[in-house]
């Protein structure tokens, strides 16, 4: 009895341990340059975005973290992710360059940053994997690059009504 209910609590805990292994949601958490592969940078030391061509991957990676002027992220690998967020809070933003980034899962960048002018900008090149959604609110900015799909796919891009 004792070695069958031994291996039940081995098995529950290698399927924790599985889950947490491939879902990677984690915030930028300094006020300053760096790179994306930095585990340092980010909450938890967990970097988002699988490395790898993977379609179904989950993670966020989410910058909100109030700048005292612009930083910028680079990408010094491709990373796989299904959504960026920004939510700063001060009219300095981030700009993510280098390498690129796969939205998958039908991904989305989400720019909510809160400051009038706040100007956030992804000037590495982003493959859609999926249908994908780009939403910006009227206080801040964002600014794409490149930006490639796979065939057969739809892109939908939503932004907000200039503002009168």
């Amino acid at each position: 009895m004792k070695k069958g209910m031994f291996g039940s609590v081995i098995i529950a805990l290698l399927s924790m341990v599985s889950v947490s292994a491939f879902s990677a949601d984690s915030s930028w958490n300094v006020d300053a340059n760096g790179l994306w592969t930095a585990p340092a940078n980010w909450t938890g030391n967990v970097v988002p975005g699988a490395t790898s061509g993977t379609t179904d991957n989950t993670d966020t990676a989410t910058f909100s973290t109030s700048l005292t002027t612009t930083r910028t992220i680079t990408l010094d690998t491709g990373r796989n992710v299904q959504s960026i967020y920004f939510g700063n809070t001060a009219l300095q933003g981030y700009i993510l360059t280098g390498g690129s980034l796969v939205l998958s899962n039908n991904g989305t960048i989400i720019n909510e940053a809160t400051t009038n002018n706040a100007q956030n900008t992804i000037s590495s090149s982003i493959q859609l994997q999926s249908n994908a959604t780009f939403t910006s609110n009227n206080q801040s900015q964002l600014q794409i690059g490149a930006v490639t799909g796979v065939a057969g796919s739809a892109t939908l891009l939503t932004l907000p009504p200039a503002s009168e």
